[in-house]
């Protein structure tokens, strides 16, 4: 992906045929971006698939969440991915708005890794935490937290007709 490429606003409820979004992750300086092709289907919006705040599946792959940040880590179970993606029903259950999430119990109820965009829940303790982007990882790692923000920018690609 290119971000010098030519750019267009559309408005939050454009809808494209057959579009694609892409998560571009942006490390620190001197590093190489990163990014997650997520198709999303000609009948849906952005803004309809994230408002709604209900659970919309992808299928970008873990492999492909892995590789989307420097050094990364999820747990092997749950693998649960998509937009408003959250592990279990409470307030204090990890969360994301855009991402994947993943657990060391054969569940998803309880998952203590996620990695994408709007991140939150209750880490270590009894602190709610928000990131806007990044990997957050609980319980397996020293000190009980590990988490890495970092940058991220959201396009829309279309294919030219």
């Amino acid at each position: 992906l290119a971000l010098t490429t030519r750019r267009q606003n559309f408005p939050p409820t454009a809808t494209f045929p057959s579009p694609s979004f892409c998560l571009v992750f942006r490390p620190a300086a001197g590093q190489e971006k990163r990014q997650v092709l997520i198709e999303i289907g000609s009948s849906e919006t952005l803004h309809n698939l994230i408002s709604a705040n209900q659970f919309n599946s992808t299928n970008v792959g873990r492999k492909n969440w892995l590789s989307a940040l420097s050094g990364a880590a999820l747990q092997p179970n749950c693998n649960k991915e998509g937009f408003n993606v959250r592990a279990g029903l409470s307030s204090w259950s990890l969360r994301a708005r855009i991402g994947f999430l993943g657990n060391n119990e054969a569940d998803c109820i309880t998952a203590d890794t996620h990695i994408g965009v709007g991140l939150g829940g209750m880490g270590c303790g009894s602190h709610f935490y928000r990131m806007s982007a990044g990997n957050g990882r609980f319980s397996d790692a020293p000190n009980c937290s590990s988490s890495t923000a970092i940058a991220a920018a959201a396009f829309v690609h279309v294919l030219a007709q």
